[in-house]
């Protein structure tokens, strides 16, 4: 297997079977006691994919690992794989952060590195010494008591040259993940059961979840889709639950673009604790034909009335059923929130869509050029995002929004973080545009203050980023970033004027609303004064979209 790729439709095909894969190297005086790094790296990836280990030992030794190895794998869900997204390094000063349920009585570290042992401080800030199951030469296994004490603990571990880590758990809760798509009548999926061991590349897929906790009180709130090999966030969706169904919670939909993705499924315990599951899959080509029918064994209740598109690509256009309850934006952060928020944009359907008329001509422009909108989900924003919006598609109405011409991608400006709602693969049309623009709404920081337009400005500019619908072809590409704030968090001047130096992007600022008057701050921003825009109104916001649309059309 000296060749990755011409393994990689074999490593796809192990890892849609769901085998756990345990990658052994038994060393000897004639092998050696490691592998080269280059010839083991792929190998490790596709056992931590399937949701195995990587061991090394040498033939004396192995019966003595396995025989404190495989007691612990039952039941066994994965905690995190951290080596996996940092080209199997263990860095000095890299922690690890793993969450712990009130339910989990330990939890096991498998690692193989050339030096050093695992380091442990558990939710109460203490160091704690785990015990150590096995240990022979690179490789130990350690097992950590956390029956006391429930939370996030940090693990560490600093070695040179590769360094390989497993973190599991085999408590009573256990999450099975399973796929589904979407179907032209019902866009959202929520009728489709779990059908598919791993995801289809370049379509709409559902992931969906059954929680197998016996004895004891446990819920999934939401999951996060990310790069296992960057660690680089895709997407999030809350988890809606139905019944009738064997994987009784579903997602948004979303696409996989990537050679692999990664699960993070947060839930809850009774006692309100928060807990991770984490897997991993390989997008595997599509080999079936969706239905064009939905699904007639429909459940006759529905916990969510609503599922809304987080995808980093689309395939169909979704559905206009109608949407009666506005999901709240799924977070980690304690739900402290108040629930008496007005949020007047989501009075709307979300897959319904009218289009704005302010700066719109009779034939929209089929002119080709890549835009990213970075708009302001702030504490400043709370009443003005459905303004902003609005006005986002109404700049864009004028043009032809299309793969082919118009491309358009959404990343909301948080005041904590930032997130790719939308790529530039992602959305194929002017009603598709509306929808991701509305989704805004569910990565809201009402309640917080500030804005990251720095991490904004990096998404932009990420290798995922640009790989997912950046055409190199062209030369017109834009951010417009839409904020009620000039009260940034870092100064975002060098990286915007990176942005801009490159040739990546330009950039136009347009600040709205009584905390986005500055006109110096935006301008150190955008390409200069004539890519500079600010209102204090309505009327005034949506009359900036002619001035914009001649920008756009005089950089093609």
């Amino acid at each position: 297997m000296s060749s990755s790729s011409l393994n990689a439709p074999k490593f796809s095909e192990i890892s849609n079977t769901k085998i756990s894969v345990n990658l052994v190297y038994v060393s000897s005086k004639k092998c050696g006691s490691a592998p080269p790094d280059s010839a083991m790296f792929p190998l490790a990836r596709l056992a931590y994919t399937s949701g195995g280990n990587v061991i090394f030992t040498d033939s004396e030794n192995l019966t003595k690992y396995l025989h404190a190895y495989l007691p612990t794998v039952y039941s066994k869900s994965i905690l995190a794989n951290p080596t996996l997204h940092s080209n199997f390094a263990c860095p000095v000063n890299k922690d690890w952060h793993v969450q712990v349920d009130s339910n989990t009585a330990s939890f096991f570290v498998a690692t193989t590195s050339t030096f050093g042992s695992v380091g442990v401080i558990d939710p109460k800030d203490r160091i704690i010494m785990p015990t150590v199951l096995y240990k022979v030469g690179r490789t130990k296994l350690y097992r950590i008591n956390s029956s006391n004490s429930s939370g996030v603990y940090t693990l560490s571990l600093a070695s040179p040259g590769a360094c390989y880590a497993h973190v599991y758990t085999g408590n009573k809760a256990k999450v099975f993940a399973s796929f589904a798509l979407t179907s032209p009548n019902d866009s959202n999926g929520s009728h489709n059961d779990g059908e598919f061991l791993s995801p289809c590349r370049g379509v709409a897929n559902i992931a969906t979840f059954h929680l197998h906790a016996a004895h004891v009180k446990e819920s999934l709130l939401f999951v996060e889709g990310y790069n296992p090999e960057t660690n680089l966030k895709l997407f999030h969706s809350e988890l809606h639950r139905r019944i009738n169904c064997s994987f009784e919670y579903y997602s948004a939909p979303f696409v996989c673009n990537t050679e692999t993705l990664g699960l993070a499924v947060h839930g809850v315990d009774e006692a309100g604790q928060p807990f991770k599951r984490q897997e991993i899959f390989f997008c595997r080509t599509r080999t079936i034909e969706v239905s064009t029918t939905a699904a007639t064994n429909k459940p006759p209740t529905i916990a969510s009335s609503s599922s809304k598109a987080v995808s980093t690509k689309a395939s169909t256009s979704p559905s206009t059923k109608p949407i009666t309850k506005p999901p709240s934006k799924p977070t980690t952060r304690p739900p402290t929130k108040s629930t008496t928020n007005s949020r007047p944009s989501t009075n709307h359907p979300l897959a319904s869509s009218t289009k704005p008329t302010a700066g719109t001509t009779a034939a929209p422009s089929s002119l080709r050029f890549d835009v990213v909108f970075l708009v302001d989900v702030s504490q400043d924003a709370k009443d003005l995002l459905n303004d902003m919006i609005k006005f986002a598609g109404s700049l864009m109405s004028a043009f032809e929004v299309s793969q082919d011409n118009a491309r358009a991608a959404v990343v909301s400006v948080g005041a904590l973080d930032s997130n790719a709602i939308g790529s530039l693969n992602a959305i194929s049309s002017q009603e598709m545009l509306d929808q991701y623009l509305k989704m805004l709404f569910q990565y809201d920081e009402f309640d917080e203050q500030g804005q990251d337009i720095v991490g904004a400005l990096r998404i932009t500019v990420f290798d995922d980023f640009l790989k997912s619908g950046y055409r190199k072809d062209i030369n017109n590409h834009l951010i417009i970033y839409v904020t009620a704030t000039t009260n940034f968090n870092e100064d975002p001047q060098a990286v915007a004027q990176k942005i801009l130096s490159d040739g990546t992007y330009g950039i136009v600022t347009v600040g709205y609303g009584p905390q986005a008057t500055d006109k110096k701050a935006l301008q150190r921003i955008s390409g200069g004064e004539k890519c500079t825009f600010s209102a204090n109104n309505k009327d005034s916001l949506y009359g900036h979209a002619p001035a914009i649309q001649a920008l756009i059309k005089e950089a093609r």
